[in-house]
């Protein structure tokens, strides 16, 4: 199993390709996945990452300054052979906040035609990023639910809330 070999985020990335794309080209699936991976080492907050297509995970500073994590590559399965990419860093400092989210949120439509929306998804999450991952995620979910009014999703949501604490 390749999960079980020591490899590296752009080897495994290359792997899973190969096995998507080999069912992508054939009709009538025509599948993809959009793919965001992370690495954090832990005592120092250094960490790398790959995206493929997906949305850009949201960095927020203890100073409230949000930065995307932004890479820009095709899904995966969409090329039968993908260019290798370099692996991107980051460091998530003490008290910072990274929110990853599918775009069901962002995508969302309620009893209008009108997206919940990216701009608004980042200033709810700018209004509530001093407060600990359960309150985010809690009142991120709260927002998204008050725009969908009732009405059933568009697609699935997830989302997940990692901040490194202070002490």
């Amino acid at each position: 199993m390749v999960l079980k070999r020591k490899k590296n985020l752009a080897d495994l990335f290359a792997d899973l390709n190969a096995v998507i794309s080999a069912y992508f080209f054939k009709a009538p699936v025509k599948k993809m996945i959009t793919l965001f991976a992370t690495v954090i080492n832990l005592p120092t907050g250094e960490a790398t990452f790959l995206d493929y297509g997906h949305n850009f995970p949201l960095k927020i500073s203890i100073n409230g300054e949000i930065t995307e994590l932004k890479m820009i590559n095709v899904p995966i399965g969409v090329l039968r052979k993908m260019r290798k990419k370099e692996i991107d860093k980051f460091i998530i400092n003490k008290g910072d906040t990274i929110v990853f989210y599918t775009d069901g949120i962002i995508e969302a439509t309620g009893n209008t035609s009108e997206q919940y929306g990216y701009n608004r998804f980042k200033e709810n999450l700018l209004e509530v990023s001093n407060n600990n991952s359960n309150t985010i995620m809690n009142s991120l979910i709260a927002n998204y639910n008050k725009w969908k009014d009732g009405t059933e999703p568009d697609d699935d949501v997830t989302l997940v809330v990692l901040k490194r604490l202070s002490t």
